[in-house]
């Protein structure tokens, strides 16, 4: 049966009534020793303030009825040793691991940053501003989880993923359990993966207000990759090729720009820059859904000779291209090469999603 509350005031009544008070003072002036009569008072006055006490701290939720255990309540998710979670976390140089208190945890790869968005008894949302994080969700807790990386959002019940971000892109993938990922640049606006899946999107829209200027030697519209490119004229320079595919890029004309790009891959393979045009070529077509042609393009890449700096980011896509052409046994020797060279890499986490390697 619950308890009926009462207006606080009624609590702030004495408890003893007059005609009792009242007789005891009767019994306290037939003794003559002025300390009994003190002790009695003090006495009445302890049981009073007791009384008030009780009566109070049930009325505000401190106490519940006698012989009932304290109510616990549940609040915002909390770090393992019980310290508050702070609202914006940065690894630095080295790998951090968070801890928390319902058995999940967080890693973040060096250089990741994640800001808490929303922590209460049902809900933990957070958003991660860059780098990369493996995520591990206890199944089965009172908390909905979720991600969001730009535009792009993870939600999850309890499962373990990665999240990765660059400045343009959002990779995701599932080691165990299933993730809903949402977003405008996720195709049909939502896509689930389960163990072993992987995705990786834009993080965010194009923005542009108007329509791509174009290099007039392009082709004013895109085509299908299947079909020829239109006849252009050979000895476009490699510096206008690239401002071109850069262009068509950030406007989200993806198919275009792969096409400017294999241009100057094979127009200009002597240019500095071919290894990396071949780099961004790979990862387009995987974007595009075309890892046959991704691999190639990766392939070339490599055959170019990338800047070292770009060595591990080109293994590791060609990895994944493997893995979305369904070739798993060159995808494991991909990743084998890439765990040889970059035993310590920023990729490692992805590369062994992406293989099964856990």
């Amino acid at each position: 049966m619950t308890e009926q509350l009462q207006p606080l005031k009624t609590l702030l009544r004495d408890p003893v009534s007059a005609a009792r008070k009242q007789a005891v003072w009767r019994r306290i002036a037939t003794r003559s020793k002025p300390e009994r009569r003190t002790g009695i008072a003090l006495v009445l006055a302890g049981a009073a303030a007791a009384l008030l006490l009780v009566a109070a701290g049930r009325q505000l939720g401190f106490m519940g009825p006698p012989g009932s255990a304290p109510h616990p309540r549940t609040g915002a998710l909390q770090l393992a040793d019980g310290s508050v979670i702070p609202s914006a976390v940065a690894s630095g140089a080295t790998r951090l691991q968070l801890s928390l208190s319902d058995a999940s945890s967080i890693e973040l790869t060096p250089g990741s940053e994640l800001r808490v968005r929303q922590s209460t008894g049902n809900v933990f949302a957070t958003e991660l501003l860059r780098g990369s994080a493996r995520f591990q969700v206890t199944p089965g807790g009172p908390r909905r989880w979720s991600v969001r990386a730009g535009e792009v959002e993870v939600r999850v019940v309890g499962t373990r993923f990665v999240v990765e971000r660059s400045a343009s892109e959002v990779r995701v993938a599932v080691e165990h359990g299933v993730v809903r990922v949402l977003g405008p640049t996720v195709a049909g606006g939502e896509r689930r993966l389960v163990a072993g899946e992987a995705l990786q999107v834009a993080a965010e829209e194009p923005r542009s207000t108007s329509a791509p200027t174009r290099s007039p030697a392009l082709p004013p519209s895109p085509r299908p990759m299947s079909e020829e490119p239109a006849r252009v004229d050979r000895g476009d320079a490699a510096d206008d090729l690239f401002a071109a595919a850069d262009r068509l890029r950030l406007s989200g004309n993806l198919k275009q720009a792969a096409r400017t790009l294999a241009r100057l891959v094979d127009e200009h393979a002597d240019d500095p820059r071919a290894a990396l045009a071949a780099l961004t070529l790979g990862r387009i077509y995987i974007q595009l859904e075309a890892p046959a042609q991704a691999v190639r393009a990766l392939q070339r890449a490599e055959q170019l000779r990338l800047p070292p700096a770009l060595e591990e980011e080109a293994a590791a896509w060609l990895v994944l291209a493997y893995t979305n052409l369904g070739r798993s046994a060159e995808a494991r020797e991909a990743a084998a090469r890439y765990r040889a060279k970059f035993p310590d890499g920023q990729r490692r986490t992805s590369v062994d999603a992406w293989t099964g390697a856990h």
